[in-house]
């Protein structure tokens, strides 16, 4: 026994003293600055690009074995002055057994800490990361290696920078965590992440946390597939559109597995025990509890088979004061090349609280083949309330589901909708066409009747970008207002636009839109206009309005401009001509002060919230020329001829005169807009009897007018404008408008009348008097000439 045990101490001693001497031996010929300048080396050999390392490189020899090196910088390629990556800290642990006995190489971890990426492409399609792909799609020669065997992985504070100007992305995605492992035989690697992405574009902020057991399976000719086991993650963010999201999921098992025979993507996706919980915001909707179950998913494309058990959709939600609850229920579908079974598809949606709505879905059982999956006989009962206005409707469709590629389509569908409001016509939709939707995009063709009018319309859907892509299309033959609401008369058309009235530009968020609209004819009391045609594009809240032309008010009018949500700006150019400018006052600010026909320049720009905030800021100029045109409220010839009557020792204050106007046969003006007020310094009219100019501002805020005409009386030496105003040739008489647009006051400056009659007759009477007088002496001299030539000729009496 003590034999025995001396020899077991002898070797045991022997052991320690062996496992002394190599790490002794490794220690004493670890060269770090070699293994940098090797590493450096190779780099710059094979590729573009400069490695640098800081940092020390050091060797651990307890309580395992390992590499560490600090300060590690990657550059560009061929920019070594520029980094692409760089790591703060990574060590690599290795198994030391393994490595002696038998040469190979076990690594037990692998750990990175401080790691900064920056990825960017061009809009060339160039990336700074084209090199590396290359490089490792190449592969060059197939060689024989080792098995290199990665226990675990374990990264914390890794950064990507990412500027992708093709797909639109601009920012960061952070893993604040990664832990993958340890590896047993047998078992599923164990996953935990935590990361977050802040993107300026598109708008996203988002965090990740997913944890879950991983394994990975055996794939013939291909990598291994990743399947993930027991599987729970967590989405917490806003983006999108979408605001406040927090989505959890729970599942069993999930598989996906990407084609290569075909270049088919998901060829193979597995779903089991899945249930995911979401709430969130969108559209002014939001989600509280929002729920999606679903036992078992099976998808593949290459086998031609899909199987689903168990669908489950439930949704609970408000708006407002709205309330929301639906669900979708589909209990199994089963497809194998030609072979389909299944179950029939059951829904219901009911809104409630202040807006009331039901709808209830049904189908027959499915039929088909794996490319083309019908479900007919899709039928939808609708009946709802919301105050006043009663809603029933109805719609039929065949369901048509494509797998490879995953697309939904409604083929045909058809759609009958009735609403009713004791305040409001009656409306009544008929519609036939089909509507079609995939993960990349969508539309729709339709054609039927609105309230007995006529309409063709197309729409189409780029869904795979940040921001969903609508093209739309669509005629009218007439479309009268009237027929769907209760249109203003013409003289309270501006108790539409009243100053507390809010602009909403937020709808033009909500997708970017290519926008074409053709009307025959549009009705909206006091509007009408012929032959409207509409042009116009959204992008990233913007709206570009390329073309809105028509003929309106007797003549033609061309606009165009645009509108930023983000900012409320709104810009206005306008074009018209031979115009009905008392209509279009009239209509659009209820303004009758002015008329005449001719043309209108407008360049204006504004900003706010309320239509009173958009006249307050209104920034601009507006240029009118009139043949013929008139000022109405009052008759400045009938006014200027009673001038004798009028009190000398003021002025005379004359309420405007629906029934009374100044004609013009030509009228030229100029607004300046300045913050709302519209300022005019160049009036020009011109009538038989009177020329105008004037000065003076319109507060479109206020809705209020001040303004000095200076008018002039010319041509009265025929005598056809009468004997008064023949007294008036070539005066000046000064008459002030005030007051709000619904009742200007006109006054006018009569002692400024008289003096100027005065100044103009003094000349008249010296010159009248010294012809007289000049008269006399003339007669006086021709007497007494005639008396000396003549002495029969008697004196005079």
């Amino acid at each position: 026994m003590r034999h025995w045990l001396r020899r077991s101490l002898t070797v045991m001693a022997a052991l320690l003293l062996l496992l002394i001497g190599a790490a002794v031996w490794l220690a004493l010929s670890f060269d770090g600055e070699r293994l940098k300048r090797s590493a450096i080396d190779w780099v710059r050999t094979h590729s573009a690009r400069e490695l640098s390392i800081d940092g020390p490189v050091a060797l651990q020899l307890w309580p395992q074995p390992a590499v560490t090196v600090q300060g590690v910088r990657l550059s560009e390629s061929g920019q070594p002055g520029q980094s692409f990556a760089t790591i703060e800290k990574a060590a690599l642990t290795v198994r030391l057994e393994p490595l002696l006995a038998r040469r190979e190489i076990e690594i037990e971890n692998v750990a990175a800490k401080g790691v900064r990426l920056n990825v960017r492409r061009g809009a060339d399609g160039r990336s700074n990361i084209d090199d590396l792909l290359d490089r490792a799609a190449g592969g060059g020669e197939p060689r024989t290696r080792r098995q290199v065997m990665i226990e675990s992985i374990e990264l914390v504070d890794a950064e990507l920078l990412v500027s992708d100007a093709p797909a639109g992305v601009e920012g960061r995605f952070v893993v604040q965590q990664l832990r993958l492992g340890p590896y047993e035989a047998g078992r599923p690697w164990p996953l935990s992440l935590q990361a977050h992405a802040e993107l300026e574009q598109p708008p996203l902020r988002g965090s990740l946390a997913l944890e879950a057991e991983m394994e990975m399976l055996p794939a013939p000719s291909a990598p291994p597939i990743v399947r993930l086991v027991k599987t729970s993650l967590q989405l917490q963010g806003q983006g999108y559109g979408i605001e406040d999201l927090d989505a959890r999921l729970q599942a069993d098992a999930i598989q996906f597995e990407y084609g290569t025979a075909a270049g088919v993507a998901d060829s193979h996706v597995e779903l089991d025990g899945a249930q995911l919980q979401f709430s969130g915001a969108r559209f002014g909707w939001r989600i509280d509890a929002g729920q999606l179950g679903l036992s078992r998913l099976r998808l593949d494309a290459s086998t031609r088979s899909l199987e689903l058990e168990r669908l489950a959709l439930r949704l609970q939600g408000r708006r407002q004061q709205t309330t929301l609850d639906a669900q979708i229920d589909w209990p199994a579908l089963k497809v194998v090349g030609e072979s389909l079974q299944g179950a029939a598809l059951v829904g219901r949606l009911a809104l409630g609280g202040d807006q009331r709505l039901h709808l209830q879905l049904s189908s027959q059982a499915p039929s088909g083949v794996f490319e083309r999956i019908t479900v007919p006989a899709l039928h939808v009962d609708a009946e709802g309330q919301a105050g006043s206005s009663t809603l029933q409707g109805k719609g039929d469709a065949t369901l048509v589901i494509s797998p490879k590629p995953f697309a939904v389509a409604l083929d045909p569908l058809s759609l009958a909708l009735q609403m009713s409001d004791p305040s409001l016509p009656p409306l009544q939709l008929k519609l036939a066409g089909k509507a079609q939707i995939s993960a990349s995009s969508g539309g729709g063709r339709a054609e039927g009747t609105i309230n007995d009018q006529r309409f063709d319309a197309r729409v189409d859907a780029i869904l795979d970008r940040p921001r969903a892509l609508l093209d739309v299309d669509a005629s009218f033959g007439t479309l009268d207002m009237r027929r769907f609401v209760a249109g203003p008369d013409r003289g309270s058309a501006p108790a539409t636009t009243t100053a507390a009235a809010a602009v909403n530009l937020q709808p033009l968020t909500w997708a970017d839109a290519r926008m074409r609209l053709k009307v025959a004819r549009l009705l909206w009391p006091p509007y009408r206009v012929d032959g409207l045609d509409l042009q116009a594009n959204i992008d990233s809240g913007a709206l570009d309005l390329q073309r809105l032309a028509g003929r309106a008010w007797g003549g033609r009018f061309d606009v165009s401009g645009g509108a930023d949500a983000g900012s409320g700006r709104i810009a206005l150019r306008l074009r018209a001509s031979d115009v009905d400018l008392r209509a279009l006052l009239t209509d659009t600010l209820g303004f009758d002060g002015l008329r005449g026909r001719g043309r209108i320049d407008a360049d204006l720009r504004s900003r706010g919230r309320s239509v009173g905030a958009m006249r307050a800021a209104l920034n601009g100029r507006v240029t009118l020329a009139l043949r013929p045109a008139a000022i109405r409220g009052i008759d400045l010839a009938q006014t200027f001829s009673g001038w004798r009557a009028a009190p000398q020792g003021g002025s005379t204050t004359v309420a405007g005169d629906a029934g009374r106007q100044t004609d013009f046969s030509q009228l030229n003006a100029s607004l300046d807009f300045r913050d709302g007020v519209g300022h005019n310094t160049d009036l020009d009219g011109r009538s038989e009897f009177l020329n105008v100019a004037g000065e003076g501002t319109i507060d479109l805020a206020r809705s209020r007018i001040d303004y000095l005409l200076r008018a002039r009386v010319v041509n009265t030496a025929g005598g056809r404008a009468g004997p008064e105003m023949v007294m008036l040739n070539g005066v000046m008489v000064p008459v002030e408008l005030r007051g709000p647009f619904g009742d200007v006051q006109w006054q006018v400056r009569w002692p400024s009348v008289t003096a100027g009659v005065v100044v103009r007759s003094v000349p008249n009477v010296a010159r009248g008097a010294g012809e007289a007088v000049g008269s006399v002496l003339r007669g006086a001299a021709g007497a007494v000439r005639g008396g000396r030539n003549d002495p029969a000729t008697p004196p005079s009496r």
